[in-house]
């Protein structure tokens, strides 16, 4: 059963024991990265990254697929993730902050292969892999993961990026002029 005060919605513990408190939350929508960057990323490594959907609009089948991929396949999914949204006590929380605090719980997790259950008071995400090319440099890709929900009125497409660099190790670094500081220098006189 929901209730609802003003631009407050509430709705009644789950079995899973979560107590009353607004559906729609401010601090609820950043739990989750609503973008994946994986910056620059080293040729031949394979870096992961997660990002995903707080405030579902109605409980629902959830997939999550790579669209308009311009890696080729580079980009995929490994895990997708299920999380309770829990409010935490602020005393418990070590920056002073104003306002509810929440948490995330991991309540379920797959291979993505399927779509997952995810109710309104829960949060989705997906865990996704880049796998750099060996020999390329300089190379930007991009893509977008979906999130469908076969009860929600829209898709919610967060974007995803990726730089491909090859990083020069035998690189040696020195002073560009005498009046660097010079790391253990211990004159009095500086």
């Amino acid at each position: 059963m929901n209730f609802s005060k003003g631009d407050l919605h509430f709705q009644r513990p789950t079995e899973r024991g979560i107590v009353l408190r607004p559906l729609e939350a401010p601090g609820r929508r950043s739990l989750l990265a609503n973008h994946l960057d994986f910056g620059l990323v080293q040729v031949g490594t394979a870096p992961t990254a997660s990002g995903g959907v707080t405030a579902p609009p109605a409980d629902a089948l959830v997939s999550a697929t790579i669209q308009q991929d311009t890696s080729a396949g580079r980009f995929t999914i490994t895990d997708l993730l299920v999380f309770d949204i829990i409010e935490a006590d602020p005393s418990e929380v070590l920056v002073h902050h104003k306002g509810k605090v929440f948490g995330l719980v991991l309540a379920s997790r797959s291979d993505g292969s399927a779509p997952v259950a995810v109710t309104t008071d829960q949060a989705v995400a997906a865990v996704v892999k880049f796998t750099a090319p060996t020999d390329a440099t300089g190379e930007r890709f991009t893509a977008t993961l979906e999130f469908t929900g076969d009860q929600w009125p829209r898709a919610f497409d967060l974007s995803i990026t990726a730089h491909v660099v090859a990083f020069d190790l035998g690189v040696s670094w020195s002073l560009a002029n005498p009046f660097g500081i010079l790391k253990n220098h211990k004159s009095v006189s500086d």
